[in-house]
């Protein structure tokens, strides 16, 4: 398991999916990948939701998932690509910035 700031990390437990019962408070389970990729779920801290980065990534889980989706969050980027996301943001790393989302994943994809 990766660790990711006070309470983002990977979790390969369940294969269904479901939200793991042991997600700390303000946190939430998210699942990375497409339906034809390996998918993986990881527990990250809420405060992204106000990132402009997830913010690209929630854009595009929009578009391909639409807003019916009940469980946890589902984010179609490859998880090596999201794994890394985290870690720009986790140490504050100013490329986060600089980062053309939408070209990063296309070339993930």
């Amino acid at each position: 398991m990766s660790s990711h700031g006070s309470c983002c990390y990977d979790s390969d437990e369940d294969a269904d999916f479901s939200i793991p019962a042991d997600v700390p408070k303000g946190c939430m389970a998210v699942i990375v990948g497409s339906s034809e990729k390996k998918r993986r779920r990881f527990v990250v801290g809420t405060h992204l939701l106000t990132n402009p980065v997830f913010g690209v990534l929630l854009q595009r889980a929009a578009e391909e998932y639409g807003y019916r989706n009940s469980g946890a969050l589902e984010i179609p980027c490859d998880p090596v690509l999201f794994e890394h996301f985290l870690w720009l943001l986790s140490n504050d790393d100013p490329a986060a910035a600089m980062l053309e989302v939408n070209d990063l994943m296309a070339f993930y994809s």
